[in-house]
């Protein structure tokens, strides 16, 4: 039993730690939108965010799926964690946004969802890792933008 447990958390915890990479993106969006309106709260999620970023980086470094010699590289975590994470957080943001009845919100949320799926694992599969990773990057921003000033 012990053994089917250790294999378990073994192979849950890339997904554990993309997991906790998009609350932890969905809780610095928040400690910014509660910072500019002067709300004290913000420090709050702030700290949280920086709990979760360290415990996900925990979860993936104690994981056994990767080899020992790809642990010190930034990309197998940016394909194995950010993207995935930054991909949910987009569709669940847009769903939210749906649901409550926000059609352009969410419409604006699904497009740079759908956008990033297209680029980086469609049209962009031959493309250089450094260039699938700048893209990541650069929707973080359209992630950040999109929230922030569609908040105020």
């Amino acid at each position: 039993m012990e053994q089917y447990l250790l294999e378990l958390f073994a192979r849950g915890s890339t997904f554990l730690a993309a997991i906790l990479m998009a609350v932890c993106l969905h809780l610095v969006i928040h400690a910014v939108k509660d910072l500019r309106q002067g709300h004290p709260e913000g420090f709050l999620y702030l700290t949280l965010a920086i709990f979760l970023g360290v415990g996900q980086f925990v979860a993936f470094e104690a994981s056994t799926e990767m080899q020992t010699s790809e642990r010190s590289m930034i990309l197998p975590w940016a394909f194995k964690v950010f993207i995935p994470a930054l991909l949910s957080l987009f569709f669940f943001r847009s769903l939210v946004a749906f649901a409550l009845g926000k059609g352009r919100e969410g419409l604006v949320k699904t497009f740079f969802g759908v956008t990033l799926v297209c680029f980086l694992y469609m049209l962009g599969d031959a493309w250089p890792v450094d260039v699938k990773l700048i893209l990541a990057c650069l929707w973080i921003f359209f992630l950040f933008k999109s929230e922030l000033s569609i908040a105020t």
